[in-house]
């Protein structure tokens, strides 16, 4: 692989949907969701969202709690909406707790909100739900108020998925205005019948509950050399956070912390922005083409998942292929298979790069 070079500088957080996004969303589709999926929202100038849900896996038990994130690389106005797999269709945002508002750019908007009073859940039938997020740059009416019924947080969109994508047909995009979407499919799968938890175990047996895997964004899965790599990681519970990317060339730095971002402590569900908006430095893929594997580690307490006596003074700090976390990565066949230390919940990302 090749080694990611890392400068610092300040940019604008981009977020793209790339082609084959929607290619591995349309693989999931029922026959009912395919109504939407057939009517894409055309991409209209550089305005650029993403989005993500709180479960790395995408799949949630009836009734638990479903966090959508959203990002953009401008200003813009949301409309989301969520598809089941028979096709009946509800509006989360704007709702009765966000109304239509702006968003700032580069930075991570939550749906429904942390204090919000009502929460999505994942509900009946089990299957894949398509969530697909709009982003405009103005406010538009991708859905006609007309078609939406209930009086909940989350309206129901009456003709669900056949509706929305005759809706979307006749939306007119004035000039000037930029427009961009994002596809995400979540699984839901029947509530276990019983499972131990905590609770079940007696206190002087219970393991050590060690952090979940946090969430680990970047602008793009794809780079051509030169291009700035912005990267955002959001801890799913309290932790310490610590990233690093390994090349194929065998090496292996940390992009966080640094001696710029020294404070790597978070809360549960704060973001973290190791690259890009609001980061005090960047990661640019400098080439030669092919891959890198970056890894995002939580931490309960603030013990480094790499030996002592790394120095992080210096920028982005190497770690030796003989120390044994290095060692762990590179001869890791597979980025899942690594030997992270216990006591680590972690994450990976594999970015190709291109010439």
């Amino acid at each position: 692989m090749k080694r990611l070079t890392f400068v610092t500088l300040l940019a604008a957080l981009i977020a793209a949907s790339l082609p084959a996004q929607a290619q591995e969303v349309a693989r999931d589709l029922t026959l009912a969701q395919q109504a939407l999926a057939g009517a894409p929202v055309p991409q209209v100038g550089s305005l650029t969202v993403t989005a993500w849900v709180d479960h790395e896996d995408n799949i949630y038990a009836q009734g638990e709690t479903i966090n959508l994130s959203v990002m953009t690389n401008k200003p813009a106005y949301l409309t989301v909406i969520a598809v089941g797999p028979l096709g009946n269709a509800v509006q989360l945002f704007p709702n009765a707790f966000q109304p239509a508002m702006a968003i700032e750019p580069g930075k991570v908007f939550a749906i429904p909100g942390a204090d919000a009073p009502a929460q999505i859940t994942a509900q009946g039938p089990t299957g894949t739900e398509l969530v697909r997020v709009i982003a405009s740059t103005e406010p538009l009416e991708f859905i006609s108020p007309q078609s939406l019924s209930g009086a909940g947080a989350y309206r129901t969109i009456e003709g669900g998925a056949e509706a929305i994508a005759r809706d979307l047909a006749l939306v007119a995009i004035p000039e000037a205005v930029e427009v961009a979407s994002y596809d995400k499919v979540i699984h839901t799968v029947a509530q276990a019948d019983s499972a131990e938890g905590l609770a079940d175990i007696e206190p002087d047996t219970a393991a050590t509950v060690h952090p979940r895997g946090p969430m680990l964004v970047t602008d793009a899965s794809a780079y051509t050399v030169g291009d700035v790599v912005s990267m955002a990681v959001t801890a799913l519970d309290a932790c310490h956070l610590w990233v690093v990317a390994v090349s194929e060339d065998d090496s292996v730095n940390v992009l966080f912390p640094t001696s710029d971002q020294t404070d790597n402590q978070l809360d549960a569900q704060e973001t973290a922005m190791v690259s890009g908006d609001g980061a005090p430095v960047q990661v640019i893929a400098a080439g030669p083409a092919g891959k890198d594997i970056v890894y995002a580690l939580c931490g309960s307490d603030d013990t480094p998942p790499w030996e002592a006596g790394i120095d992080l003074t210096g920028g982005f700090a190497a770690l030796s292929p003989t120390e044994p976390l290095g060692r762990a990565l590179i001869a890791a066949t597979a980025p899942q298979e690594a030997a992270i230390p216990e006591g680590y919940g972690w994450t990976f990302k594999v970015l190709t790069i291109h010439q």
